[in-house]
């Protein structure tokens, strides 16, 4: 449902504020996830296992990348899936000159499930 995804959009724009990216997780997306930036202050969208992130979201999001998948696989699991983007996200602020955007920091504010709705 549309009106449902709209709900979730407002703590994406006070984040957008304080200067964090939106990035999503989906299969479809493009660049794979070592192509896609990963420093600097970020949101990392993920959606549920097979279905993934909703349209709404996917389509609000700053960058869409993807984590390609062997001949057969579905889907991944959304932990492993976020897993990896974090150990991505990671090791692109370790590399040499990543300066300012190597920072790792967590908000605080998160969006609660029941947003989503």
């Amino acid at each position: 449902d549309q009106r449902d995804d709209l709900v979730a959009l407002d703590p994406l724009a006070a984040l957008r504020e304080e200067g964090f990216r939106v990035v999503a997780l989906d299969a479809h997306g493009s660049p794979v996830w070592d192509g896609g930036d990963l420093t600097g202050r970020l949101v990392l969208l993920a959606g549920g296992e097979g279905a993934g992130i909703r349209a709404g979201l996917r389509e609000v999001a700053d960058q869409v990348i993807a984590i390609p998948l062997a001949p057969g696989v579905d889907s991944l699991n959304v932990s492993v899936a976020v897993g990896i983007a974090l150990f991505e996200a990671v090791r692109q602020r370790r590399r040499p000159g990543a300066g300012d955007r190597a920072q790792l920091e967590v908000p605080c504010q998160g969006i609660e499930r029941s947003e989503y709705r």
